[in-house]
């Protein structure tokens, strides 16, 4: 651009100069003064001034904000730090179930850590509980058995949430009944009530007789009859 420069004072001619150079966005400096201390050039920051933006030169944080400034958030992060959800890692249809529950897992490093504090299902234990969370309380016990013969004994293994105790019978003195009186696993064992006088019904010398056991049980009974 010509500037036509009018014939009068300095200060005139300066005036009309810096009207110039502002209509172009030109700086005008007082002389050599520091760098940046003009006005800004096409609208951009000059050298020396407050530049561009702070802050963007920063590494991606996982805090739900755009740290680099790259206009997307938390690129590459499953979480933001400290941010907590439910977990759960027992087997499907479990959850909620009886004992079990879900736990707590918190972000860290943009990474979802450990789940804490879950239940999950255990072998089940006769408390009351559903602790193998099949949604059945205290199921699979059996019948507990114990003791032999007359003494032989049976208690459910779980009432109740109370486990089972199992107390055979008391033993008593062996009778000829074709039972184990004594609990010892052998009926009518030492031939009880042996060797006493009896009569045979038969005549003569054959009258007098002394008893044994031979008790035989209903089924020996009908198989000697059929014999």
């Amino acid at each position: 651009m010509r500037v036509l420069r009018p014939r009068s004072s300095l200060a005139s001619t300066f005036a009309f100069l810096l009207a110039a150079a502002c209509a172009e966005g030109t700086a005008i400096t007082d002389g050599a003064g520091g760098e940046g201390a003009g006005e800004p050039q096409g609208g951009e920051a000059s050298e020396g001034g407050q530049g561009q933006g702070g802050g963007c030169n920063q590494a991606e944080v996982c805090n739900g904000a755009d740290d680099d400034c790259d206009g997307d958030v938390d690129e590459g992060c499953d979480c933001d730090d400290g941010e907590t959800q439910a977990c759960y890692s027992g087997p499907a249809g479990t959850e909620g179930v009886g004992e079990c529950a879900p736990g707590t897992q918190t972000c860290a490093g943009g990474a979802w850590g450990d789940c804490q504090a879950e239940l999950l299902p255990g072998d089940e234990l006769c408390d009351g509980l559903d602790n193998d969370c099949n949604d059945a309380v205290d199921d699979g016990f059996d019948v507990l058995m114990c003791g032999v013969g007359e003494c032989a004994a049976m208690s459910a293994e779980c009432f109740d949430g109370v486990p089972g105790t199992c107390v055979p019978g008391t033993p008593v003195a062996e009778i000829c009944d074709g039972l184990d009186n004594n609990c010892d696993g052998t009926p009518d064992d030492g031939d009880p009530g042996a060797g006493l006088t009896c009569s045979t019904g038969l005549l003569g010398v054959c009258a007098a007789g002394t008893t044994a056991c031979t008790y035989l049980s209903a089924q020996a009974r009908v198989d000697l009859a059929s014999g």
